[in-house]
């Protein structure tokens, strides 16, 4: 006899591994509730195997926590919130989503003034990105402008600076529609270096 708590410990893991999880998730979460979704799968699939799906479920909702908190200037409280994301991220192979960690991850830390950390968590984004996701995916034009925020910021290193704003920029023209808001934050940087 299935409970409602054990089945959502039983979610398939089949959407987990798939690069349309998230927006699968999200259009089911839009018309369902969760519970729903949960009954859902049980009727379509009792493998066993469905911890990665209610593990990424409650990732997700430590990095929107986290990234409001960012958005927010709450800094301590949203690495908190990251840091907790993350590992969930990782043992469910969710590279995407553990690209997009360290990025805020880096953010937090030159938004703390802390380079050398921003740097290193900018660099396991692209790290990430170059090993699991598509050749020109956008967590590697984020983590580039992370980078350039360390060489401007950190040791004033203006050329290398505008060499990764121009590096993320690129690859967001080839990404990203004309009037995408992402654009605006390199052009600010690149704007700062000629200020």
């Amino acid at each position: 006899m299935y409970t409602l708590k054990r089945c959502k410990s039983n979610i398939f893991t089949f959407y987990a591994t798939n690069k349309y999880t998230n927006t699968l998730m999200k259009l089911l979460k839009s018309f369902l509730s969760i519970n729903t979704i949960y009954l859902l799968v049980l009727c379509c699939y009792n493998n066993g195997s469905a911890q990665v799906i209610a593990d990424t479920l409650i990732a997700s909702q430590y990095f929107k926590k986290g990234d409001s908190l960012l958005t927010q200037r709450a800094l301590d409280s949203s690495l908190s919130y990251f840091q907790k994301a993350l590992p969930i991220y990782e043992a469910s192979k969710v590279w995407e989503n553990v690209a997009k960690c360290y990025n805020q991850i880096s953010e937090y830390h030159w938004r703390n003034q802390e380079y050398e950390q921003s740097l290193k968590n900018a660099k396991k984004a692209i790290k990430i990105s170059t090993k699991y996701l598509e050749k020109e995916a956008i967590q590697k034009a984020y983590a580039y402008d992370n980078i350039g925020i360390y060489y401007e910021l950190a040791i004033f290193d203006y050329e290398t600076a505008l060499m990764y704003y121009k590096k993320a920029l690129d690859l967001k023209k080839r990404i990203l529609p004309k009037d995408n808001i992402g654009f605006s934050f390199t052009f600010n940087n690149i704007g700062e270096i000629f200020s």
